[in-house]
C-alpha cells in the first residue's frame, strides 16, 4: 500500500539541523573571522581589513603610517613582510616607519628581512633623503646590504657586495654576513664566484679590522677562479697584520709554492729546452699558475715590510727566474721595501738592469737604485752610467736622474753627463744631462 505525505510535517534531519544552527555563525561578517577563516581554508587573507582598512589601496598612504608601524610586530610574519611591502610602496613618507624596520631586520623570517630592507631601501635611500642626511641614510644603507647578503639569489648578493664595495671602510658591520659568503662555497652557479670576489674586496676595503676573516680568506686560495685567489692576495696585503705568519706564508705560496722545492725546481728546468721553460715553471708548484696572482703576491709581501724578511730568498727567487717580467720586477720592488739596500734587493735590481727583453724592467731598477744606501751608491755608478746608452729614452732618463739623485761629482760622472748633452737623440734626455751637470757643478 503507497504511503501518502501528511499535511503540515516536516522532519529535518539532524545534519541539517546542525548545518542551520553554524550558519549564523559562519555568516559573522567581521573581518578578523574571515580572516581567519581565509587561512583554514588556505585563501590569502585581506590582512589589512583587521587594521581597518577597506582595500590595500586606501591603506597606501602617510596617514596610514602609525597603523602599518603597528601592524609590524603582526604574529604572523607573511602580514609582517606585506607591511614591510607596503610601507616601501608609501616611501620616503614613510619615513616615521625607518627606526622599526630596522629592528625588523632582525626578524626571524628571512623574507621577512628581506622586505624590510627593500623598505628601508625604499624610505630612506632616496635621492632627496641622501642629500638632507647623507651619514644617516650611509648607516642605513650598510643595515640594507648586509641583510640582502643573506639573499637566496646570487645575483641580489652581487648586487649587495658590488654597494658595499662603494662603502669602503665603514662595511666593517658587514664583516659576519661577509665572510658566511666566503665560507658557504656550496652554491654551484658558475657565476657565483662574482659574488665571493666582491666579498674579498669589501674586506680587503675595510682593512685592518677585517683581520678575524683572514682564515676564511686563506682557504680560499684553493678555489679554481684566479681572479677569486687574485682579490684574496690584494685583500691580505691590505689586511695584514704585518706579524701574521699564516697571511705570510700564504703569500709566499701564491709567490713562488713550496720555497724546499726551488732547487728540484731549477734541476727540472735546466734539462728542458727553453722552449719547455713554461711548462717547468708550472709543473713544479712554483707558484700559483697564474702570473697576476703571483704579482699581486709580490706587491702585498712588499706592503709588510721588515715583518716579511722570511719571504726574502723566495722573493729573490721569483725576482731572477719567473717567466713573467712583470713578477720579476714587483719581486725586486717589494725586495727594496721588505730589505732596503740589503744583498738580495741589490741582486735582483743587478739582474733586472740585464733583462733587455723587457725594457719596463730596465727603467725600473735603474730608477729604484736611487734609493740605494749611501755607502753602496758609488759602486753602482758604472751601472748606471751603462744605462745612460740604452736603447730607451726612459732608461737612459731615468739614469740621468739617478745619477743626479746619488750627488756623486767625479770625472767619470761628468764626462758621461756630457757626451749625453750632446749626443743623445732625445732633446728631453739632453735637456736633463745639462740640468744635472748644472747642478753637478754647483754643488
Amino acid at each position: 500500500m503507497d504511503r501518502q505525505p501528511q499535511e503540515g510535517k516536516f522532519k529535518m534531519r539532524p545534519a541539517t539541523t546542525l548545518f542551520l544552527f553554524l550558519l549564523p555563525l559562519l555568516l559573522v561578517s567581521c573581518a578578523t573571522t574571515r580572516q581567519t577563516l581565509g587561512r583554514l581554508v588556505g585563501m590569502t587573507p585581506a590582512w589589512y581589513e583587521s587594521y581597518g582598512f577597506d582595500s590595500r589601496e586606501k591603506m597606501i598612504s602617510i596617514a596610514s603610517v602609525p597603523v602599518l608601524i603597528d601592524a609590524l610586530g603582526d604574529p604572523d610574519s607573511r602580514v609582517r613582510a606585506e607591511v614591510a611591502r607596503a610601507l616601501a610602496e608609501i616611501g620616503p613618507d614613510a619615513k616615521d616607519a625607518v627606526p622599526p624596520l630596522i629592528e625588523v631586520l632582525k626578524d626571524e623570517d628571512y623574507t621577512v628581512r628581506q622586505t624590510a630592507a627593500d623598505a628601508l631601501e625604499a624610505i630612506s635611500l632616496d635621492d632627496m633623503v641622501v642629500k638632507t642626511n647623507g651619514e644617516e641614510a650611509d648607516k642605513i644603507n650598510i643595515l640594507v646590504q648586509t641583510t640582502r647578503l643573506d639573499s637566496q639569489d646570487w645575483m641580489v648578493q652581487r648586487a649587495a657586495v658590488n654597494r658595499l664595495i662603494e662603502v669602503g671602510r665603514d662595511a666593517v658591520d658587514a664583516m659576519p654576513a661577509l665572510v658566511r659568503i666566503l665560507e658557504g662555497r656550496s652554491n654551484d652557479h658558475p657565476l657565483y664566484s662574482e659574488v665571493i670576489r666582491g666579498a674579498v674586496t669589501v674586506l680587503g676595503n675595510i682593512g685592518t679590522e677585517a683581520q678575524a676573516a683572514n682564515p676564511a680568506l686563506i682557504n680560499l686560495m684553493d678555489h679554481k677562479d684566479y681572479q677569486v685567489r687574485l682579490e684574496v692576495v690584494k685583500a691580505l696585503g691590505k689586511i695584514g697584520p704585518q706579524t701574521d705568519t699564516a697571511v705570510i706564508e700564504t703569500l709566499i705560496r701564491a709567490l713562488h709554492g713550496n720555497p724546499e722545492l726551488m732547487a728540484v725546481r731549477d734541476v727540472f728546468a735546466d734539462a728542458l729546452p727553453s722552449s719547455m721553460e713554461d711548462l717547468a715553471y708550472k709543473g713544479i708548484n712554483y707558484g700559483d699558475a697564474d702570473s697576476d696572482v703571483r704579482l699581486e703576491a709580490a706587491a702585498s709581501l712588499g706592503n709588510f715590510g721588515t715583518h716579511a724578511a722570511i719571504a726574502v730568498p723566495v722573493m729573490l727567487d721569483a725576482a731572477l727566474t719567473d717567466i713573467d717580467y712583470d713578477v720579476r720586477r714587483q719581486a725586486a720592488v717589494s725586495l727594496t721595501r721588505i730589505e732596503p739596500g740589503g744583498e738580495a734587493a741589490m741582486k735582483a735590481l743587478d739582474k733586472a738592469l740585464e733583462d733587455y727583453k723587457e725594457p719596463l724592467t730596465r727603467e725600473f731598477a735603474v730608477m729604484e737604485l736611487r734609493n740605494a744606501p749611501l755607502d753602496v751608491r758609488e759602486k753602482w755608478l758604472p751601472k748606471i752610467i751603462i744605462c745612460l746608452d740604452d736603447i730607451e729614452e726612459g732608461v737612459r732618463l731615468n739614469a740621468v736622474k739617478t745619477l743626479g739623485a746619488y750627488k756623486i761629482s767625479n770625472d767619470m760622472v761628468r764626462k758621461a753627463l756630457n757626451r749625453v748633452a750632446l749626443e743623445d737623440k732625445s732633446l728631453t734626455v739632453k735637456k736633463a744631462a745639462l740640468e744635472t751637470l748644472q747642478y753637478l757643478n754647483h754643488k
